[in-house]
């Protein structure tokens, strides 16, 4: 983030803590640079699973993005941001007749099916309604393309329909008079930081349209690329060359266009988007010593921001922090070696290990930074009942609240207290 730490720390004071804090401009030219660098034939789409705040994805909208939803929720949020149709596509290996009413309902441009289950009850439903349902085929490769910890294809997954059950998939598709084939949908894996192995699952999804185009008269409206562009999060990881990627993407594109000029591209990415622009903010509550090791205690913790924990992650490695003053002047001091933990009841609620840091007093705050993605949205917010945190934003260096502080009330939500007790 760009912001002071005097202004952080004047912020927290104000708001209070713990909070999610969000940058504009940040977020401004992630998004720009990435669309500056594309063929104009290829749409970004916002995750929103990355992050479900209608104003940061209302912003995106405005700056020309699609989005890709999962749930009922998210489409409904995204409804409200200002998605038009044509512009939201729904995904998920689980989606709900009621989920799937409600996309034909409000008319989203393709529906990525992931099933033969899937497809038939789209045609039912769209039948019944005398709609034409648009479908999108989320494929699971024959081969494992990427070499990454969260690999979402290549092996038995709920995700996708195996490449090879796609000749009985295609026949199926044209004996379906309520179904409009819009295209394919391959999504490899994720946090990729190779720009080698994204350009390799790209090609390989779109050399797969041409042999699906050639052996079966497909036509296809719409190539979805899937992304998995990642972030550097630990001091071993090195930035992902996205101009590599892009630069390389285009070629594979416009190749593609030569023989197939309508064909539009997406590439969905939130964490690329999001992550480098937000900071969890929480304050030092205690700081205590036990058995040789110091903690950092801190008003938020695990339940607001999973992803920083160790829990059912593979790497083991701390997210970049910052320490601010309590006073906003720069942090300075002997350095010591610290655990920063929340105010939980599990020792699973560890922020950060064996982490250096300059000399902390209670107090002082705490910033997880990269943590505008997969933050709030991730994380079990009503674990042991903590309100949920306020978020903020940054724009033109003003501060504006753009999702309110929870209270005691968000535990009992929607629950009854039964009249015979």
């Amino acid at each position: 983030m760009r912001v002071e730490d005097c202004k952080i720390a004047k912020w927290a004071q104000e708001l209070g803590t713990p909070l999610y804090l969000y940058d504009e401009e940040v977020l401004h030219d992630r998004y720009h640079q990435l669309r500056m660098s594309l063929h104009p034939s290829v749409d970004i789409g916002l995750s929103l699973k990355a992050n479900n705040n209608i104003s940061l994805a209302a912003r995106l909208r405005r700056w020309g993005s699609c989005v890709e939803v999962a749930s009922m929720g998210e489409l409904h949020l995204a409804r409200l941001a200002g998605f038009p149709p044509e512009r939201i596509i729904f995904s998920g290996p689980g989606k709900t007749a009621e989920e799937l009413e409600n996309a034909l309902e409000y008319g989203i441009y393709c529906i990525n099916a992931e099933s033969f289950d899937e497809v038939d009850r789209i045609a039912a439903l769209a039948a019944e309604r005398k709609f034409t349902a648009g479908i999108g085929i989320r494929i699971n490769p024959n081969m494992s393309i990427v070499n990454t910890a969260i690999r979402m294809g290549g092996l038995p997954r709920q995700f996708g329909i195996d490449e090879s059950s796609l000749t009985a998939m295609v026949k199926k598709l044209k004996c379906m008079p309520n179904i409009s084939f819009k295209g394919i949908h391959i999504y490899s894996g994720t946090q990729i930081l190779d720009s080698n192995q994204i350009i390799k699952a790209f090609n390989y999804t779109i050399n797969l349209a041409k042999e699906l185009q050639i052996e079966h008269g497909l036509n296809f409206e719409f190539i979805d690329l899937g992304g998995g562009f990642g972030v550097p999060y630990f001091s071993h990881e090195k930035e992902l060359d996205i101009e590599h990627v892009c630069r390389e993407t285009n070629k594979l594109v416009a190749e593609y266009l030569q023989h197939s000029p309508k064909t539009r591209f997406m590439i969905e990415t939130g964490r690329f988007l999001l992550a480098e622009s937000g900071a969890y903010v929480a304050r030092v509550l205690y700081v205590k010593e036990s058995k040789g090791e110091k903690f950092l205690i801190l008003d938020g913790g695990m339940h607001h921001h999973v992803s920083s924990t160790f829990r059912g992650r593979t790497m083991r490695n701390n997210f970049p922090v910052r320490l601010v003053r309590s006073n906003g002047t720069p942090a300075q001091g002997n350095l010591e070696r610290v655990n920063l933990v929340g105010p939980l009841c599990t020792p699973e609620d560890c922020l950060a290990k064996d982490i250096e840091l300059p000399e902390a007093n209670a107090g002082d705050y705490i910033m997880l930074l990269k943590s505008g993605a997969y933050g709030l949205s991730y994380s079990p917010l009503q674990f042991l009942g903590h309100p949920t945190p306020l978020e903020a934003l940054v724009a033109n260096g003003k501060l504006s609240v753009i999702r309110e502080r929870g209270d005691v009330s968000d535990l009992l939500r929607h629950q009854y207290l039964p009249k015979d007790i």
